[in-house]
């Protein structure tokens, strides 16, 4: 098999186990009556804590600020987070006890589930595939960095 096949069936199988992933967690968010998008809000709230900038949400989340500033005005009004002001023109973002009940409800059985997932693998292979991963991930990034955009 030449490289360039190898390669190509690489790419394909990790592309592949990314699209999967994405899926999973896209359908696990409507499952729990969420959108993507408030999900990803809860979801890093619960991993980060309260009290974070929507700078650090947006950041964390990998989601546009527009997107999260939508998503958080969305949650405010139903009530499941509220926000204060923070330094200068920082906004922190906090759940509300409606809010740190849906997170408990719908957050932490996704969390359980990547545990479980995770827990499946032997530990050494945990190691391994995080390293490999984030190898990939970092060079991929700077690959895509590099490519011209259209003018």
């Amino acid at each position: 098999m030449s490289e360039k096949t190898q390669n190509g069936d690489f790419l394909s199988r990790i592309n592949t186990a990314i699209r999967r992933t994405d899926e999973a967690y896209d359908l696990a968010a409507k499952r729990v009556g969420l959108s993507s998008s408030s999900f990803d809000i809860l979801y890093t709230l619960r991993s980060i804590g309260e009290g974070c900038s929507q700078k650090d949400l947006s950041e964390a989340s990998y989601t546009g600020k527009q997107t999260i500033n939508s998503a958080i005005h969305r949650l405010q009004r139903d009530g499941i987070l509220r926000l204060e002001s923070g330094f200068g023109r920082t906004t922190l973002v906090f759940l509300t006890d409606k809010g740190k009940q849906l997170v408990k409800e719908r957050i932490d059985p996704v969390i359980q589930a990547e545990e479980y997932a995770a827990q499946a693998l032997p530990l050494r292979d945990q190691d391994a595939l995080v390293q490999a991963f984030e190898d990939y991930a970092d060079t991929i990034c700077k690959a895509l960095g590099n490519v011209n955009s259209v003018k």
